[in-house]
């Protein structure tokens, strides 16, 4: 009789045992922390976040997360910060330098997709049907992008000459 499959049965559960006390242990250190906090919290005279106990299964969860984010924005407006979803102020207009980096990028995205699509055309890529997709949406987005990069290029030859102060 051969001792090792006891032996291995053995270590396997010790392993497992020991892996499940390390886990019960984090739990506790995690706990201990929450406690910790909560009492320092409670010593500066803030107000500790409600204990959440989550009753009535998804709702209940969906109910605390949206107290939690509204408790975060009220917070944040006492302090005098932008909570997020705010309205921004607008945004800077563009200026000359944005229509010619935009043009001359799309310029040159479009004539390379026209290269890509004539190189393809003249070796005759075909797989089962499918490159015809692939050929026909080169054939779409590339005249497509050419003409906005050559309007955003005028853009910027009608804006150079401009003041800063007129812009779109």
């Amino acid at each position: 009789m051969d001792p090792t499959p006891h032996l291995l049965g053995l270590v396997a559960i010790l392993a497992a045992a020991t892996v499940f006390c390390w886990l019960a242990y984090a739990e506790v250190l995690k706990k201990r922390a929450e406690t910790e906090e909560r009492r320092l919290m409670i010593e500066k005279g803030m107000t500790p976040p409600a204990v959440f106990k989550p009753s009535g299964g998804w709702p209940g969860v969906k109910q605390h997360e949206q107290q939690m984010k509204f408790e975060e924005r009220r917070l944040m407006i006492e302090k005098g910060l932008m909570p997020p979803g705010c309205p921004t102020p607008s945004p800077k207009p563009r200026t000359a330098a944005d229509f010619l980096r935009r043009g001359l990028f799309q310029l040159a995205l479009g004539i390379g997709m026209a290269i890509a699509f004539a190189a393809l055309r003249m070796i005759g890529y075909t797989v089962n049907g499918a490159a015809e997709d692939w050929l026909f949406g080169l054939a779409i987005a590339s005249p497509v992008t050419t003409l906005l990069g050559i309007s955003s290029l005028v853009n910027y030859r009608v804006l150079r000459d401009k003041p800063t102060d007129v812009a779109m």
